[in-house]
């Protein structure tokens, strides 16, 4: 009638393993379709590739990267300042390109 002995447990059946299976295919396939709507698209994508970037990155995480400027370049944006360095002129502006004077800002009263 009653067994008063250690019980043991039952590992799952066929069924049950099927059941399992399925219900994670069918929730897998609902995620995937639900993914596809726009807006659901929209608000979960950067998420999406935080999460791809960082399994890549725990991978194969990249190398330190050292800056080191290529001479040629740096002689090029040297070049690109100096020409867009005023250069100072020593000519004095003539009359004409001043524009016309009044008689009350001169000194001899032309």
């Amino acid at each position: 009638m009653y067994q008063l002995g250690p019980r043991r447990r039952r590992l799952p059946g066929k069924k049950t393993l099927l059941f399992v299976v399925g219900g994670l295919g069918a929730v897998s396939l609902l995620a995937i379709l639900i993914y596809q709507i726009p807006k659901v698209r929209e608000y979960v994508d950067w998420r999406v590739d935080e999460f791809r970037a960082s399994i890549k990155y725990a991978i194969s995480p990249p190398q330190e990267a050292v800056f080191t400027p290529d001479p040629t370049l740096a002689a090029m944006v040297q070049e690109t300042i100096a020409a867009f360095t005023p250069t100072p002129t020593t000519r004095r502006p003539s009359i004409s390109a001043i524009g016309r004077v009044s008689n009350s800002h001169c000194i001899t009263g032309v």
